[in-house]
């Protein structure tokens, strides 16, 4: 309880289902960007894939949830 989950993607497809899901269990969304790179929602670790795709221009996206 009172945890919160930080999640971040390259796709568009599960970043709009995983709100759904997140909507749908109870979570509240505190806070959502459709570019995390720009935003910085979070104290962001970038992984090798995220620099990948961001170097392609393919944007990060990314939330914090809290049940």
């Amino acid at each position: 309880m009172d945890g919160e989950i930080f999640f971040k993607t390259d796709d568009d497809e599960l970043f709009e289902e995983s709100i759904k899901y997140f909507n749908d269990s109870g979570f509240t969304i505190l806070k959502k960007t459709y570019d995390l790179h720009k935003d910085l929602i979070f104290e962001d670790i970038r992984t090798e894939h995220e620099n990948m795709f961001s170097e392609q221009g393919i944007k990060i996206k990314g939330l914090i949830a809290r049940i």
